[in-house]
């Protein structure tokens, strides 16, 4: 489908529905990069998962360097500098969720929050720090960066997916969010494909399709 408008940036969405949708998966796309990069995953996943909206925004602020765009800037990639980029965006995603979710009439319940990098640590945080915003999270080459905050949205799960060689986000990351997860008590798995870099495989693709047909 063409492009729409939304306050977050323009968004794509793709559609498996025949009828009135079920179903919504909001995927964030990482730092430097747009839409248009992540649509191979609705594509994909369309195939095997029924009644479902998938939508896929462009972060608000345009790139100067590249042709991309970000959520925020990443800094010294330190985790109180992430912390702070998170904390000032995941409420703008929370409340373009609740638009969607109110636009099309799907509850929280049947919606799940996907995101690559920075999408990905965005994808995390606002699915676990608002109550009842989504059923489930899955994070490809993310981390958990909540700073101060305490997860509000206790039934959540989540499915973290991270590349053995990745130099830009390392796993890490995944696996410190993955022990702080199970610490909490939160339903939550974890991959790590190896010989991966900072990328999603056809594997990495396999697997998010395998937990959203669990989660829907």
């Amino acid at each position: 489908m063409p492009i729409q408008k939304s306050n977050i940036g323009n968004y794509n969405l793709i559609s498996s529905c025949v009828g009135q949708p079920k179903h919504l998966v909001l995927i964030l796309h990482g730092y430097g990069a747009n839409s248009q990069n992540l649509l191979f995953m609705a594509h994909f996943w369309k195939q095997s998962i029924n009644n479902c909206l998938f939508i896929i925004p462009d972060a608000p602020e345009p790139m100067t360097e590249v042709d991309g765009f970000k959520w925020f800037e990443v800094g010294d990639l330190t985790p109180t500098y992430l912390d702070k980029g998170v904390e000032k965006v995941a409420p703008d995603i929370q409340r373009f969720l609740t638009k969607l979710q109110n636009a099309y009439s799907i509850p929280p319940e049947e919606t799940a929050i996907c995101g690559f990098s920075q999408g990905a640590m965005l994808a995390l945080a606002t699915g676990l720090l608002f109550k009842d915003t989504c059923k489930g999270i899955i994070a490809y080459s993310g981390g958990l960066y909540l700073g101060q905050h305490a997860p509000k949205n206790m039934q959540v799960s989540s499915c973290l997916i991270h590349g053995e060689r990745d130099l830009v986000v390392p796993k890490e990351a995944s696996e410190e969010a993955y022990t702080y997860l199970r610490k909490q008590r939160f339903s939550t798995e974890l991959h790590i494909f190896p010989h991966l870099e900072h990328q999603i495989n056809l594997a990495g693709l396999q697997r998010g399709e395998h937990y959203l047909k669990q989660l829907f």
